[in-house]
């Protein structure tokens, strides 16, 4: 009898430490990376043309509730690591805990991602796109993208670039017109010798509208994003240029 009970403490004991060690009885949470889990990364930006302007809280339906944050108006988040699968995004007012915005998505394991909240007040719009930044540019070189969120109608903006103090009659065209609340494919261009030299961009819509942001500077083995934000005729009744760093730890 006391053989039996040692040997039934035995496999009880070995069966515990096989538990263990397959993690059901561990406590300790995994860490958030693309090694232990099927993963995506995803940027946010806020471009709502909504006149009141209203923070946001940011959340992606998973089942721990890991991916969250604040984002304003012309702000951003950069890549979150998350899980992949088919996801609801969410936009929620922080002031009233209202939902802004909601929408189904489907995130491909080690696929990157960018989601761009625009349309109106009474009308806000998710535009989604795949990012091909999974490779850094060679060195020498960067790319760049325009991203086109402003609310009205017929709004196509083409982006360009000139040296700091130059004239924009002297500026290189970067990227051709993008159509409202879409965004283009990113475009290489062999970055300048000097890492400091700074660059002045304008997103012109053709005898309607010309942005200009100073000071830039597009450096060799980056990415970047230019969102055109808001609208001339409703909402903000402005428009703005922004520019976003696609910074991700390139695989």
């Amino acid at each position: 009898m006391k053989n039996k009970n040692l040997f039934y403490s035995y496999i009880k004991g070995a069966a515990i430490a096989m538990l263990l060690g397959s993690g059901f009885l561990s406590c300790k949470k995994p860490e958030i990376t693309n090694e232990n889990f099927l993963a995506a990364n995803i940027a946010v930006m806020n471009a709502w043309n909504n006149e009141d302007q209203p923070d946001l809280n940011f959340s992606i339906d998973t089942s721990k509730k890991l991916h969250f944050g604040v984002v304003s108006y012309e702000r951003q988040l950069d890549y979150l690591v998350v899980n992949a699968g088919n996801r609801t995004v969410k936009f929620v007012n922080t002031s009233d805990g209202s939902t802004a915005f909601e929408k189904p998505v489907n995130l491909e394991s080690r696929k990157i991602y960018s989601l761009f909240l625009t349309g109106t007040r009474s009308a806000p719009e998710g535009v989604f796109v795949e990012d091909d930044v999974a490779a850094e540019p060679a060195v020498g070189k960067y790319r760049i993208r325009v991203a086109n969120m402003v609310t009205d109608a017929g709004a196509q903006y083409e982006l360009f670039a000139a040296k700091d103090g130059q004239a924009l009659a002297l500026a290189q065209k970067l990227v051709s017109s993008t159509a409202g609340k879409a965004v283009s494919a990113f475009a290489e261009y062999a970055s300048d010798p000097n890492p400091e030299q700074r660059f002045s961009v304008w997103a012109i819509n053709a005898g309607k509208d010309t942005l200009q942001a100073d000071r830039v500077l597009l450096t060799s083995q980056k990415a970047y994003t230019f969102t055109i934000s808001g609208g001339k005729t409703e909402g903000l009744k402005t428009t703005s240029l922004n520019s976003f760093t696609n910074v991700l730890p390139f695989r």
